[in-house]
């Protein structure tokens, strides 16, 4: 009953993957960011203890199947380490993957192509420094992106710190985990996403070959959750290590147990641990902190 359960299931899959690529696409679809929402409120620096004023403003990127609003729940929980951020639209967004795949891919070139011009429009508003923060697909983007400006030797000075939740080593690590999921072969996997995402192509691109890459001189937070359904646990720790093991001493994780649901990690069971480690790693890069969050936060860090 199980085996015909999953053929069903991989035949409905089927269907509709050959139903996305039959669509035509009439309307060329644009490959980099055209808009930057940009917000910043006064700065009350009570309590922090780095009080030099400066404007720092951070960088969100966000996740596959959300939008730019998605910054909002992460400003709301007070988790940038000032009030003045940017964020932006992935291609995909806000009509969704299935309806404008022609150019996504899971941070391939047309993401890349997004970012960078979002952080170019970042500059432009001449900040200090700019926190680089992704969620997902978005950290994963950002990974990638960072690392090819490095080896153009575009400067990048003013990027002060990156935080990642959740990244994906490999998408082909996520693949695997939704034909576990889904008790289909992974090959399967691999024909399915590469019909709703056109550009996908699991031979480039893949942070896991880019990570070494970044910067030596900026700090890293990398946040996962060990339950993580989507990107596993091992994906963004595979991240971690890499650069641990080319003796980066200033690359940081939280690990985050218990229930939770990927990209809300915020909201997790243990997501309580979040805010005052992220003060911690804001400490550590000489950036806005909570002082009292930040002594606390000390024991969650790796």
């Amino acid at each position: 009953m199980k085996l015909h359960n999953s053929f069903v299931y991989a035949l409905f899959l089927l269907a509709l993957a050959q139903a996305l690529d039959a669509r035509t696409i009439t309307a060329e679809l644009p490959i980099c960011c055209k808009t930057i929402y940009y917000e910043q409120h006064s700065l009350d620096q009570t309590g922090l203890g780095q009080i030099e004023q400066k404007k720092y403003t951070t960088l969100f990127s966000h996740g596959l199947g959300s939008m730019y609003d998605q910054a909002y729940y992460y400003y709301n929980r007070g988790l940038f380490c000032q009030p003045c951020f940017a964020t932006f639209n992935y291609i995909d967004a806000p009509e969704g993957v299935l309806k404008r795949n022609t150019h996504t891919g899971l941070a391939q070139a047309s993401e890349i192509a997004c970012m960078r011009a979002a952080y170019e429009k970042t500059i432009a508003l001449q900040p200090d420094g700019i926190v680089l923060y992704g969620i997902s697909r978005g950290s994963s983007t950002i990974i990638n992106m960072v690392a090819q400006c490095h080896q153009e030797g575009i400067d990048l000075s003013l990027i002060k710190a990156i935080i990642l939740e959740s990244p994906f080593a490999d998408a082909e690590d996520t693949l695997a985990t939704f034909a576990t999921r889904c008790k289909v072969p992974l090959f399967f996997a691999r024909f399915l996403v590469k019909r709703i995402f056109k550009e996908y192509d699991r031979y480039q691109n893949k942070p896991i070959d880019a990570v070494r890459y970044l910067p030596s001189d900026i700090p890293i937070l990398f946040v996962c959750l060990q339950a993580d359904a989507v990107v596993p646990y091992a994906s963004t720790l595979r991240l971690y290590e890499e650069l641990k093991k080319h003796e980066r001493d200033n690359v940081y994780l939280l690990s985050l147990f218990g229930n939770g649901f990927h990209a809300n990690l915020p909201w997790a069971a243990q997501g309580h641990t979040y805010y005052p480690a992220l003060q911690t790693f804001y400490q550590i890069a000489d950036l806005p902190y909570d002082v009292t969050a930040a002594k606390e936060g000390t024991t969650y860090l790796v």
